[in-house]
């Protein structure tokens, strides 16, 4: 009987412990979560001035035009259409901020699942990377088949992934002045399998085995929770992210998601 009393206060405490492990990972998920909607406002700010510095200019040659009375209809509809594609831009990527913070803040609130095309979200995550990309000397080559399926999973999550691994890529190339990230989609039944490399020099071989970790990184201004991040997410949609990664061939990271999510 002592035994058995023994037994089921041992149970009770791992039971306990178990609860509070779940507990400090569900803490640290949300940290990491928190983190990243920093940075994603950070990234924002960037993305936001060059569509708004685009508007300023456009104005302010209508001014210059109206002035001096030399434009004309034709000019002016083309100006106009303009300031408004910018000014679409910048909505669409404060409502985007706007809806991974409510996910964040709320953690009672389940992630939309939405029907996502992976062409124009390659698209549209690669947009606030143009910059950075003309600036050192990178190309872009996306393989995407015309026929492939949609994927059920949350638009803004999926981009914030894609955004981690663009941005560790354009690290990798910047280093050597240039290069090339390819980013290719495919369906491989039952899974879409999504894939980002780069012409870098490759991860160091100490490093790889860490790179998933937590608040570890190897840059002076990271924060390490980026791949951690993307870890989190694509395992919560029960799919996998792993890579390869030398010195010839540069690195590869490959994601792999079931097409449809579970009720």
């Amino acid at each position: 009987m002592r035994i058995d009393n023994e037994n089921q206060e041992l149970l009770q405490r791992i039971s306990a412990l178990e609860q509070e492990r779940n507990h400090h990972t569900a803490e640290l998920i949300r940290v990491g979560t928190l983190l990243s909607a920093n940075t994603l406002t950070t990234g924002l700010a960037h993305e936001i001035k060059n569509p708004l510095a685009c508007i300023q200019l456009t104005v302010s040659n209508l001014l210059r035009k109206l002035d001096k009375g030399t434009f004309d209809v034709s000019i002016l509809r083309g100006k106009l259409q303009k300031i408004q594609n910018n000014a679409d831009r910048i909505n669409e990527r404060i409502s985007q901020a706007r809806k991974l913070a409510e996910d964040t803040l709320d953690p009672t609130k389940p992630p939309t699942i939405d029907l996502i095309q992976i062409e124009p979200l390659f698209q549209q995550t690669l947009e606030g990377f143009q910059q950075q990309l003309s600036i050192n000397e990178i190309t872009v080559d996306l393989h995407v088949p015309a026929d492939l399926p949609s994927l059920e999973a949350n638009t803004v999550a999926l981009e914030q992934v894609l955004a981690n691994l663009l941005s560790n890529a354009i690290d990798a190339l910047q280093e050597q002045g240039g290069g090339t990230i390819r980013l290719a989609a495919q369906y491989v039944a039952p899974a879409m399998v999504l894939t980002c490399h780069d012409t870098g020099s490759g991860i160091a071989l100490d490093v790889q085995r860490r790179v998933f970790e937590p608040l570890f990184t190897t840059k002076g201004q990271g924060t390490g929770i980026g791949l951690w991040l993307c870890k989190t997410i694509i395992e919560h949609w029960q799919g996998t992210i792993n890579f390869v990664s030398n010195v010839t061939e540069g690195t590869t990271f490959t994601i792999t998601v079931p097409l449809k999510q579970k009720g």
